[in-house]
């Protein structure tokens, strides 16, 4: 994928080369924020170490409507022996255009145009400490020669979206080159194989904070090339979801389900997730938390073992304010694993700093 950095590099210099009116705004032509995470859990499943990430994001406005985004990204997970993954989320030209019918419209490498949990991957947008599990949580195995899939995956792929907005609906259409079930970001370790896939979503503001949408996937997950010469069928993937978000005064209100239907030939089977969360804002300083989601495994994956194979997770935050920049948290989280009756028992503790440069 690194060959097309070039033609995003050609793109934005043709953008910045074409005329444009200089105005009071050319001043101020690039912006930059960063933020850097620390947590660490104790308890059943844990391994006693911290996780750490560092999220980078900059925006450099080429001319007016047009903008070049970057986002780099560095993690070092709780593992033992965990090394750290430097990738880069984001690196698109964006046009945006306001009025009776607004327009935007992104190119390049794009965070993944489904699923509303991914406007929740930043540490400081996150209400909890945990991330969402359906987003990083692989399913059990349930087609040996096709590669692992998550139900919904946190992707960064190679695409292009549009989306066009009034002020009581939006609707958007996308194509990437990476299925939402398989991750991919720039410099992965283990990214996906390219599968063209189409998406298609839009939502409906019934009242100001109160909205409703949903979004439609279809495309390969896994292609012929990538399976075992005696099985040379594509593996096709067809997702829904549906997610309602409400906010008002202090209070914020979000819930998704999403439903997974994994196709080889003329067999079928389905995986789904859901997740609600909440999050309040008691005084300027103090604000709480919560989020319960669920991942129910594909049939055959049940099939396999007696028991069931359902991924839970629900958790419970408290956090302040510390200063504008620094924020603590804590949780206690409930986990229940894929083939398990039994819930891990976690406490949690994290630090988020976040600072706007320029």
């Amino acid at each position: 994928m690194r060959r097309w950095l070039p033609v995003l590099a050609a793109l934005t210099a043709a953008i910045v080369a074409s005329p444009s009116r200089v105005d009071a705004q050319s001043l101020s032509r690039a912006s930059l924020d960063s933020v850097a995470a620390v947590d660490l859990f104790r308890g059943d499943g844990t391994t006693g170490n911290p996780g750490t990430s560092v999220d980078i994001s900059s925006t450099v406005r080429l001319r007016p409507g047009w903008s070049l985004h970057l986002r780099p990204w560095f993690f070092r997970s709780s593992a033992d022996n965990a090394s750290w993954s430097r990738e880069l989320y984001q690196a698109a030209v964006r046009y945006e255009r306001s009025g009776l019918v607004s327009m935007r419209v992104d190119a390049g490498f794009i965070p993944s145009p489904i699923g509303l949990g991914m406007l929740d991957m930043r540490a400081d947008v996150n209400p909890t400490i945990m991330g969402h599990p359906s987003y990083f949580t692989p399913l059990p195995l349930f087609d040996t020669a096709a590669p692992a899939v998550r139900a919904i995956s946190a992707t960064y792929p190679l695409g292009a979206s549009a989306t066009i907005s009034r002020t009581h609906w939006d609707a958007r259409v996308a194509a990437v080159t990476t299925s939402p079930a398989r991750r991919y970001a720039f410099n992965g370790v283990r990214n996906a194989r390219t599968s063209p896939v189409a998406i298609v979503g839009g939502g409906l503001t019934i009242v100001p904070g109160f909205r409703v949408g949903a979004s439609f996937a279809d495309g390969r997950y896994a292609s012929a090339d990538e399976l075992p010469s005696a099985d040379s069928s594509d593996r096709n993937l067809r997702m829904w979801t549906a997610e309602v978000e409400y906010a008002r005064g202090y209070t914020k209100l979000a819930g998704e389900w999403t439903r997974e239907r994994f196709m080889r030939d003329d067999a079928a089977t389905t995986a789904s997730t859901w997740f609600v969360q909440g999050l309040q804002t008691m005084t300027p300083r103090w604000f709480a938390a919560a989020r319960l989601e669920q991942i129910d495994a594909p049939a055959a994956a049940r099939a396999a073992t007696a028991s069931r194979q359902t991924y839970r997770v629900g958790e419970l935050t408290a956090g302040y304010r510390l200063t504008p920049e620094l924020t603590l948290r804590t949780s206690l989280a409930l986990v229940r694993r894929y083939g398990s009756s039994d819930n891990e028992r976690r406490v949690g503790v994290q630090a988020v700093w976040s600072r706007r440069w320029w």
